[in-house]
């Protein structure tokens, strides 16, 4: 049995499990695991982490991780930013680098950010996952997925508003539209993609001030036809 399971999403922090066959991995780890661990989170199954870059909301619980022995995976320069490049549990997962992680299979991609970031093309049985956050554009296309993973932070019709109405300063305008997935984006990216197996989306890191819930997962379920949900 396939399964994901969200710990947070968002700000203030993400933290997902995939688990097949009784082995898990996790992807980003935004949490102090006594946090995650009043949330049900157990490392007991868990065969590796994956971290996309080194943004506190996505790597903030990566000590705590390594101190309870977890075989975490990171790029080169996430290693290099969190000063782990001589720790032996933490291995180096580039972008283009496929790794064998118990049940699944991992293939690591570039991804546009304010800092070096990747997503990942996770394989376990007959489920194929793309997980893609904190990019606002993916030159990637994808066939064969079953689940969805992806960022939908904003619209740019909840940013212009809100830089009209004064609660969105210019820095920050123009940081989402170069760092962070727009719905008009995410839609696109989509569209460009093979979804004929795909079983269902999970809309991620939600804007708190500037994301439609509501709308971004009525958008996603009218282009795909599948199950859409909104992590919080």
């Amino acid at each position: 049995m396939f399964r994901i399971e969200s710990f947070g999403s968002g700000s203030g922090g993400n933290c997902y499990r995939l688990t097949y066959n009784n082995q898990s991995i996790v992807i980003d780890c935004g949490f102090r695991l006594n946090a995650l661990y009043r949330k049900g989170f157990t490392l007991s199954d868990v065969k590796g982490v994956l971290i996309s870059h080194a943004h506190n909301d996505h790597c903030k619980g990566v000590a705590d991780l390594l101190k309870h022995g977890a075989v975490v995976y990171m790029s080169d320069d996430t290693r290099r930013t969190l000063d782990l490049r001589y720790n032996f549990l933490c291995r180096q997962l580039n972008a283009g680098d496929t790794v064998k992680i118990g049940e699944f299979t991992v293939k690591a991609f570039d991804l546009q950010h304010d800092i070096p970031n990747i997503g990942f093309l996770i394989k376990a049985g007959d489920n194929v996952i793309v997980y893609i956050t904190d990019s606002y554009y993916c030159k990637y296309r994808f066939k064969g997925v079953t689940h969805m993973m992806i960022e939908i932070n904003h619209s740019y019709e909840t940013i212009e508003r809100s830089l009209h109405a004064g609660t969105l300063n210019k820095a920050l305008y123009k940081r989402l539209k170069t760092s962070h997935f727009s719905l008009e984006n995410a839609i696109q990216f989509l569209k460009s993609c093979d979804l004929s197996h795909l079983k269902e989306v999970r809309i991620l890191h939600l804007s708190q001030d500037n994301g439609d819930a509501e709308l971004f997962k009525y958008e996603v379920e009218r282009l795909t036809g599948v199950l859409v949900s909104v992590e919080r």
